[in-house]
């Protein structure tokens, strides 16, 4: 291994000998040294300093570009080993993604080399997974990912973690040593213990899934999402009753609606065909080109100098949307906008385009609360309003486990790059959060107000098992009342938009759940409050009060990491790291 970085600045380890080279690296020339596994998470969370210096944003596929510190991508250690077959017990590097990633910078991801597929050839396959597999091994499970359900959990089929220190030395933790407090603290630890280089997991045996989505109003649904009428199930009912569980949350005025996606574990058998859910039912080919050129438009209304940029850093295929695969009439007074500034864009009239923009925008958003509710009509429309036999008939769907599970691993990272929050709340809390969450929205003193508080495009609810990772959102000591698991609220924001969405709009729910007294948990991967240049709302101790296990982390952490060589600024400060 030459130890220099390549055109990004990334140094590539093909084992864990040079992982060690690389630490000890480190430590003789006083530098950082962190890991990126598929840039899933949010940039300051991921690199070394001066990141803080650039944008937080997801999907930021290289380290600083005057980083003089040391960031590695493991894609030379993607490696599966079976151990025990009769077991299901698994050796996996870090490096390996879930799934085949598609924006992989390395280009080395495929299907054929993911854990995943590896794992389906032997039998086998992990009890539970996120909304997306295009994450590596190690990301994950160090950031505490999780799908959506309370009988299973990813974190169950960890049973060991190799990872090398801040010396430069080799440790394993294991599930059953003798004193389990490593384990469970490095399990969760964001990259801060040490380089994770693999992971034993005890796996289950391949299982197909089952399920439906419906896209109904409040009304329609057949539980109860407010948890207020005694005729019907609550949505804490729902989740507890699924194997696996989601549920699209569009609350917008005029447009309210959700979309509970579930599915329950079937048998492998021979013969089974698969029939794969399908996100935008209406339009499958077009919509995502689409709605990511909307969304370009709605987020920079009064900036539309920024979209000509915006889209093309999408990648966005401006001829996919001009071939008419939609009709643009749909959509009222935003058709033919789109459609114009769309054709223009495509003659590199940029100079017309944002004038176009400029003289619409006052119109579009004197109408925005009726634009939204007819885009939702085009792509999320109600099944309630299908013809034929289909009315009133949810989307049915079924598929082997691993390609199953992950309902949005269709979307494109780059034509819907969306920014993330993640509040997580104990299970008992569900039904309490969406209520404060309906009222909070219903007060806004007119639609366009209510508008801001909602944002633009959907909220995801998801529910999560409860954990003993000492830093995971989800941890219990099985006696509070996070015991029985947990209740997830991720408002979505687009990265096309104008406004930063850690200060103009994800500060608004972090508030209001602290002011209300209700006990939450911030994803570790996703948009945290910005504590990188001073904290005067407290949000490190707040934070640090939600976590019984916080100080012990810390302190482990420290004896790992005697140098601090994992630590960045964004950490230092968002931890409290002296």
């Amino acid at each position: 291994m030459s130890l220099t970085p390549d055109e990004w600045g990334f140094y590539h380890p093909s084992n864990e000998q040079e992982v060690m080279l690389l630490v000890q690296m480190a430590n003789r020339e006083n530098k950082q040294i962190r890991t990126c596994g598929a840039a899933h998470s949010q940039s300051w969370a991921i690199y070394t300093d001066p990141v803080t210096s650039g944008p937080n944003v997801t999907n930021q596929e290289t380290p600083p570009a005057d980083s003089s510190q040391i960031n590695l991508l493991l894609d030379q250690m993607m490696e599966v080993k079976v151990l025990d077959k009769t077991r299901g017990l698994v050796r996996a590097q870090a490096g390996v993604h879930l799934g085949y990633d598609p924006s992989d910078i390395s280009g080395t991801s495929t299907l054929e080399n993911s854990l995943l597929y590896q794992l389906w050839q032997h039998g086998l396959t992990l009890s539970e997974l996120g909304g997306i597999i295009h994450q590596t091994l190690g990301g994950f499970m160090s950031t505490g990912s999780a799908g959506g359900s309370l009988k299973y959990s990813f974190q169950d089929n960890i049973q060991a973690i190799r990872l090398v220190d801040g010396l430069g030395q080799l440790v394993e933790f294991c599930r059953d040593d003798e004193d389990t407090d490593g384990f469970y603290a490095a399990m969760v630890s964001m990259g801060l213990f040490g380089i994770v280089v693999s992971v034993d997991l005890l796996c289950e045996p391949a299982f197909n899934i089952a399920g439906q989505e419906a896209t109904v109003t409040y009304q329609e649904c057949q539980f109860d999402f407010f948890g207020e009428s005694k005729d019907k199930p609550s949505l804490e009912d729902f989740m507890r009753d699924v194997d696996y569980g989601r549920v699209n949350w569009w609350p917008q005025p005029g447009a309210e609606r959700i979309l509970p996606w579930q599915a329950q574990r079937i048998p492998c058998v021979t013969g089974f065909t698969p029939r794969p859910y399908q996100e935008f039912t209406n339009y499958p080919a077009a919509a995502e080109p689409v709605i990511s050129i909307i969304y370009a438009v709605l987020g920079n209304l009064d900036t539309p100098e920024l979209i000509p940029e915006k889209v093309r850093q999408a990648g966005l295929s401006l001829q996919e949307v001009a071939d008419n695969l939609i009709d643009f009439s749909q959509f009222g007074i935003l058709g033919p906008v789109v459609k114009d500034f769309v054709n223009q864009l495509l003659a590199e009239e940029f100079d017309k385009a944002i004038a176009l923009i400029q003289q619409k925008a006052p119109e579009i958003k004197a109408n925005l609360p009726e634009v939204m509710q007819t885009i939702l009509n085009v792509f999320q429309s109600l099944d309630s309003s299908k013809q034929g036999m289909d009315k009133g008939t949810p989307q049915v769907f079924q598929h082997h486990a691993p390609w199953g599970l992950p309902m949005d691993n269709q979307a494109s990272d780059e034509l819907l790059d969306i920014e993330f929050s993640e509040l997580w709340f104990p299970i008992g809390r569900a039904n309490q959060v969406v209520q404060i969450l309906r009222d909070y929205f219903d007060e806004a003193s007119n639609d366009h107000e209510k508008l801001k508080r909602t944002g633009l495009f959907t909220i995801e609810v998801y529910m999560a098992k409860a954990c003993q990772a000492w830093m995971g959102m989800g941890y219990s000591d099985g006696k509070d009342e996070w015991a029985e698991g947990a209740f997830r609220f991720e408002p979505l924001w687009f990265v096309d938009f104008a406004e930063d969405p850690q200060r103009e709009f994800y500060p608004q729910f972090w508030q209001l759940f602290r002011d209300k007294g209700i006990p939450y948990r911030l994803h570790w991967g996703k948009m945290l409050p910005d504590v990188t240049q001073a904290d005067p709302k407290g949000w490190v101790d707040y934070f640090r009060s939600q976590y019984p296990k916080w100080d012990a982390f810390l302190t482990m952490r420290a004896q790992m990491d005697p140098r601090q060589r994992f630590v960045s600024h964004y950490w230092r400060k968002q931890l409290g790291i002296s």
